[in-house]
């Protein structure tokens, strides 16, 4: 018995990359929907390889750039500070929406999708607050 339940809890720690990849996928793909938008977006579009990882260790949503490096001519991805609040909500909505998808999917609870956002407006523009539309948008379709 005792190492069933140790083979259970290592399963239960152990990593799905396959998973954790098409999640971080999801979610940056959201995200760069509004660069037509969002000024904040574009601006990052412009940054080479910027993607949004998921950590599951954390439960933290990691925004990352390529960079490289000349001296080992090599390249890898280096965290890319989000600075704005626009920024990091959009990214945490996303986030959300792309757990909320997880959930649907797999159809083992019943949910009642929610979303609750607590006084936006102090650090978004007009055009960032479009931006929770289009993301909302498209991670219904």
């Amino acid at each position: 018995m005792r190492e069933i339940r140790d083979e259970i809890k290592k399963l239960q720690n152990s990593d799905d990359s396959k998973k954790i990849n098409r999640l971080s996928k999801f979610i940056t793909n959201l995200y760069l929907s509004t660069k037509d938008i969002s000024s904040v977006v574009s601006e990052d579009l412009q940054q080479d390889g910027f993607k949004i990882n998921y950590i599951k260790k954390g439960n933290i949503l990691q925004p990352v750039i390529l960079s490289v490096d000349d001296e080992e001519i090599s390249e890898k991805y280096v965290n890319y500070y989000t600075g704005s609040k626009a920024r990091h909500t959009l990214i945490q909505l996303c986030g959300y929406l792309a757990f909320l998808k997880i959930l649907l999917e797999k159809n083992d609870y019943p949910i009642i999708p929610i979303l609750v956002l607590d006084h936006i407006s102090e650090p978004f523009d007009e055009n960032n607050m479009k931006s929770i539309g289009k993301i909302i948008l498209n991670a219904y379709e």
